[in-house]
């Protein structure tokens, strides 16, 4: 593995998620008691804590794929490989959008990105488009793997 990143939803997400599990606890607890109350903030917590934990994206980057969650794409069939600062990344995500782009976008975690171009005729998307934390590393994992790559099949 070249490079592994988990875009993690930052401390206020979990703040703002638990905030309404308490809110909704109360809404419960008032009318129903404190059994019905307990049941609802357990039943509530969980879900949403799975629900954070479940949507958040990991990018790893091997000798031969890029993948994100289950998604995945053979190197071979990768093109340039772009950073964008924060300006690039609001109008990759916003007017400059391709509709056919595989996107990745987690504005909460990561205000960067990076973009790669997929060379495959039969796949309908002409880039991905993939927020990160670090575009710097993550861009260069790719690129290192990409040249690296025809190496290690030879071998």
């Amino acid at each position: 593995m070249r490079y592994r990143e988990r875009l993690n939803p930052p401390l206020w997400a979990w703040i703002a998620v638990f905030g309404l599990v308490a809110t909704l606890t109360v809404a419960v607890w008032a009318p129903l008691g404190a059994t019905a109350g307990l049941i609802a903030l357990a039943i509530s917590a969980a879900l949403s804590g799975w629900g954070l934990i479940a949507s958040t994206p990991t990018i790893t980057v091997t000798d031969s794929e890029l993948r994100i969650n289950r998604t995945h794409i053979n190197l071979d069939y990768l093109g340039i490989v772009a950073t964008l600062d924060r300006e690039a990344t609001t109008n990759a995500n916003g007017a400059n959008a391709d509709p056919r782009a595989f996107t990745v976008s987690r504005p909460l975690s990561a205000k960067q990105a990076v973009t790669v171009e997929v060379l495959d005729d039969d796949d309908p998307h002409p880039y991905w488009l993939i927020s990160t934390a670090h575009p710097q590393e993550l861009g260069r994992a790719i690129r290192d793997a990409m040249l690296a790559e025809p190496d290690t099949a030879a071998s």
